[in-house]
C-alpha cells in the first residue's frame, strides 16, 4: 500500500543507487496473455511514478511480465515486486 511505498520512498530517496519495478498479473482464465502484459506493465509504470513523485531521483526501470503463472493464479499474483540496488 501506499504506507509501504511511502517507506520505500523515503529510504531510496537516502541511499540513491538503481530501483527495479517489476509489475504481475493474475491470470484468470478471461483476460489473454497481451492484456495481462499489458496490465502488469501500467502497474510498474503507477508505482515508478508515485515513488518519483515522491522525491525519488534514484534510476528508476520498471518492466512488466504479464501473468506469472500458466494456470488460474491465486490474489497474490497481483503484485508489483520492488527492488533496489546500489
Amino acid at each position: 500500500g501506499r504506507v509501504e511505498l511511502n517507506r520505500i520512498a523515503k529510504i531510496a530517496r537516502r541511499k540513491g543507487g538503481k530501483v527495479y519495478v517489476t509489475g504481475f498479473a493474475r491470470r484468470n482464465g478471461i483476460d489473454s496473455d497481451a492484456w495481462l502484459l499489458r496490465l502488469s506493465q501500467r502497474r510498474a509504470e503507477n508505482v515508478s511514478r508515485y515513488l518519483a513523485d515522491r522525491g525519488v531521483t534514484s534510476w528508476i526501470w520498471w518492466s512488466g511480465v504479464g501473468a506469472a503463472t500458466s494456470y488460474i493464479g491465486a490474489p497474490t499474483d497481483r503484485r508489483v515486486d520492488i527492488r533496489w540496488a546500489k
